[in-house]
């Protein structure tokens, strides 16, 4: 009696649904697909599964919407199938987490947004899994400790940035900034006003 009382709820959910929305399917001059979606029949907006596709018939993105607003989770694919972004909405806002990949699932950055702008400590990776900078950002703009890293994992740069109104644009190098090579041996040292870096320090070669 349980489950003839879910199937009859399940099967009212449809049949209002189809009422109350419209899916709609769009197809290029090939007659492939395009994209789909779902409009609410009352207002003309888009309401619920958003997916767009590639040539090859495979998924390019799939999203979420609420009254033509981006609200959750966006995915988007490489034309192979992997995944090259994810990422979050409100109100057709970023936020919340972050992840772009390379080809084949590997991490290329992840972070957080908050209120549309990046926000917190991010972290950026080589394709080859080494760690390449993490840095923290305040709206957008890269603000506090950073350090970054060679290829080879070995240690290229430690210092930290600040955020400005009057410094909005570029790299704000602020203090003491420390230069590494290849091998992870210091080699030069600079002090930083707001991006302006006089070297302070500097290795002597043979």
């Amino acid at each position: 009696m349980k489950n003839i009382s879910l199937c009859i709820l399940v099967v009212c959910l449809l049949l209002y649904c189809s009422d109350k929305y419209e899916v709609i399917k769009k197809y290029d001059e090939q007659e492939k697909l395009t994209e789909s979606f779902q409009i609410d029949k009352e207002t003309g907006l888009m309401n619920g599964p958003y997916f767009k596709y590639f040539p090859n018939g495979k998924v390019e993105q799939e999203a979420y919407y609420k009254s033509n607003k981006l609200d959750g989770q966006r995915i988007l694919y490489y034309e192979n199938g992997d995944t090259l972004i994810i990422e979050s909405y409100e109100d057709s806002q970023y936020a919340g987490l972050y992840k772009s990949f390379y080809q084949g699932g590997v991490v290329e950055s992840v972070g957080q947004y908050v209120k549309g702008a990046m926000d917190g400590r991010w972290k950026f990776y080589y394709d080859n899994r080494q760690l390449k900078e993490e840095v923290g950002f305040i709206g957008n703009e890269e603000d506090g400790p950073f350090i970054e890293y060679h290829k080879n994992g070995k240690l290229k740069a430690k210092g930290t940035y600040k955020t400005t109104e009057q410094n909005i644009d570029g790299n704000r190098e602020h203090g003491p900034l420390e230069m590494y090579d290849e091998n992870g041996e210091l080699y030069k040292k600079m002090d930083c006003e707001l991006g302006i870096c006089k070297t302070t320090w500097k290795r002597e070669e043979p």
